[in-house]
């Protein structure tokens, strides 16, 4: 009798034991995603399948219970309809708060998350590139107008002092690299504001045929490293018959 007893109410006792695993397993998985957030895609199948479950239990063992006790007051067992009624008051009482609960916290948690994405994302991310534009185009227009003043001062004739003239033109703030090139896009002269760099930037074929075409050539271009702003100048030397050159500022 003592066994049959202790089995009943292990019984009894499993399925809310059951629940209880589960949904500390549940909360065991939750802290986890919270300490690092990659394990968040790994997790949330689980943290999912684990409420599911606990939910399952839950409700099997209610209406477990529920039917259990309609049988009792079918059969007028003794203390059975004392019980109904009982269950039916603590349902009353229990109910209200959980639909206050339940509609508070829908309502939290969509307007949280709907302050979290009112930010009108697509409005921000124009308005971002349009700045990104105006910035590269106001870089440019700065490194053109250097460009003209290093033209009009530096003596392209004297090859002698022209690679010191030009390096005192070379900055980190820029231009980093400046070339003379000839009219075949070739470096005739390079000078850079890194002394390992023994290669100079040479132009595509579209930028030096619109420098031969237009004078000038002033874009920004991409490049492994983010965006480069190139700016070239067709510049004839003084002195009879000179061959002009193209004097390129990266």
């Amino acid at each position: 009798m003592r066994h049959k007893s202790w089995l009943r109410r292990l019984i009894r006792v499993a399925p809310w034991a059951a629940v209880l695993l589960v949904l500390l397993s549940a909360l065991y998985l939750v802290i986890n995603v919270e300490q690092e957030t990659t394990q968040l895609s790994r997790h949330a199948l689980w943290v999912f399948v684990s409420a599911t479950l606990a939910l399952l239990i839950l409700l099997a063992v209610i209406v477990g219970r529920l039917l259990r006790l309609r049988q009792r007051v079918a059969a007028n067992e003794p203390g059975a309809r004392l019980t109904a009624r009982l269950v039916k008051i603590f349902s009353a009482l229990a109910l209200p708060p959980v639909v206050v609960l339940y509609l508070f916290s829908l309502q939290f948690l969509s307007e949280t998350v709907e302050g979290w994405l009112d930010v009108q994302t697509e409005q921000a991310l124009s308005q971002s590139i349009e700045l990104g534009q105006l910035f590269m185009a106001l870089r440019t227009r700065e490194v053109r107008s250097e460009l003209q003043r290093i033209g009009a001062v530096v003596d392209l004739n004297d090859q002698a002092t022209l690679a010191n003239e030009l390096l005192d033109y070379v900055s980190a703030s820029g231009p980093t690299e400046i070339n003379i090139l000839n009219r075949s896009g070739l470096a005739e002269l390079s000078v850079h504001i890194d002394p390992s760099a023994v290669v100079a930037n040479l132009p595509n074929q579209f930028a030096l045929t619109q420098t031969l075409e237009n004078g000038e050539y002033a874009a920004a271009e991409p490049t492994d490293d983010g965006l480069m702003i190139r700016v070239m100048q067709q510049i004839t030397p003084l002195g009879l018959g000179a061959t002009p050159v193209i004097l390129q500022a990266i």
